[in-house]
């Protein structure tokens, strides 16, 4: 199964009367040569390492020593505050997931337990904002899981584009440089 763009996903999904996340389940059952159940519950598994530094740190509020931070100092907790008080003017989900975002952030910058997607320094995005979802719209794991697996096929399509711009820029510009140099002297 090849997908290189939006169109490829799109496509396939009416082909098959498929969902987005049915089809990358299909999709890295057949990369990784494993049953869609295996995938299914290695994408759980990392759900679950993804949420566990929200919890625990917002588990208990006045701990300030375990995830105090040199660099991020509790904004986290300081931003639950604002949210409980009603004094957030971003409302709930999108408040709560700035909060979330950051209490993995700060988890990071403690050298605490998290899941790199797609780099540390992004660690906070995806877990904030599923974990957000879940909880203003009442949303199922599985269904969150579904979410992560709907962000990995689309995260892979990116990739592929973005990959295939930075090596034309790259030839454009290597061949470009012997006119530039020749037009200095």
């Amino acid at each position: 199964m090849i997908i290189n763009s939006g169109k490829d996903i799109i496509r396939l999904c009416k082909d098959k009367d498929c969902s987005i996340a049915e089809l990358a389940l299909e999709h890295e059952a057949i990369r990784s040569e494993t049953s869609k159940d295996e995938v299914f519950n290695n994408m759980s598994e990392i759900y679950e390492h993804m949420v566990e530094p929200i919890s625990k740190y917002f588990a208990n509020p006045d701990n300030n020593t375990k995830y105090h931070g040199k660099i991020i100092k509790d904004y986290g907790k300081n931003l639950d505050k604002y949210i409980k008080a009603n004094k957030s003017l971003l409302g709930d989900a999108a408040a709560r997931a700035v909060a979330n975002a950051v209490a993995v952030m700060e988890v990071n910058c403690t050298m605490g337990k998290i899941v790199a997607s797609p780099t540390a320094g992004s660690c906070g995005v995806m877990p904030a904002a599923i974990v957000s979802c879940m909880e203003t719209h009442n949303i199922s794991k599985e269904k969150a899981v579904d979410g992560l697996l709907t962000a990995g096929l689309v995260g892979m399509v990116i990739g592929k584009t973005l990959h295939y711009q930075v090596l034309r820029a790259a030839v454009r510009q290597k061949s470009a440089q012997p006119v530039l140099w020749q037009q200095q002297l």
